[in-house]
């Protein structure tokens, strides 16, 4: 493990089993402080920054058996976020209740509590559930915090109640001027 910059921790792993079971751990909270687990990209530094897309576990429930692999559960999986892996358990057929997939969000996903699916000429709805909904902020448009958290939204708020305050003190010395004017 290396420390880059002063938030990212960088680990190389000595086996792919090492590093699949790092990765399933998915995002988790240290200390109030949100963790991260993302495979390693060019652009990790910018993207953790940014923090516009997180990985998610989600369990698909109710999954019809001709859609039980992993082309089926992917394409499922895909109309929630990008479907990134799938847990031993569901790859090797050992868990049948639910489906766990990874998948990637954005941070205006919308978190649907199902799947509409066509099976032949019927639609069937596929319940979903998540481990984690991730905090995201409005104001900033990233993962990470929430608004009631965002520094940028409270600076925001407090220049805007500044400049109600000074327009507030404007219209009260304008209207003595007025006042004192009119005598």
């Amino acid at each position: 493990m290396t420390l880059h910059g002063d938030s990212i921790f960088v680990f190389e792993f000595q086996s792919s089993e090492d590093r699949i079971a790092a990765l399933e751990h998915g995002c988790f909270f240290i200390g109030g402080q949100l963790f991260v687990v993302r495979p390693w990209t060019l652009l990790i530094e910018q993207e953790l920054t940014e923090l516009k897309t997180i990985s998610i576990w989600i369990n698909l429930r109710k999954v019809p058996l001709h859609l039980w692999n992993a082309k089926g559960l992917r394409k499922l999986a895909s109309f929630i976020g990008v479907p990134l892996m799938l847990d031993k358990q569901t790859t090797n057929s050992s868990r049948m209740d639910y489906a766990r997939v990874c998948v990637e969000v954005v941070v205006d996903s919308d978190f649907p509590a199902y799947i509409d699916a066509m099976v032949g000429k019927v639609q069937i709805q596929i319940p979903v559930e998540y481990s984690w909904k991730p905090p995201r902020c409005k104001h900033c448009g990233v993962f990470g915090h929430n608004q009631e958290k965002c520094a940028s939204a409270a600076a925001a708020a407090k220049v805007a109640a500044t400049a109600a305050a000074a327009k507030l003190v404007q219209g009260v010395i304008g209207q003595k001027e007025n006042g004192s004017n009119s005598q």
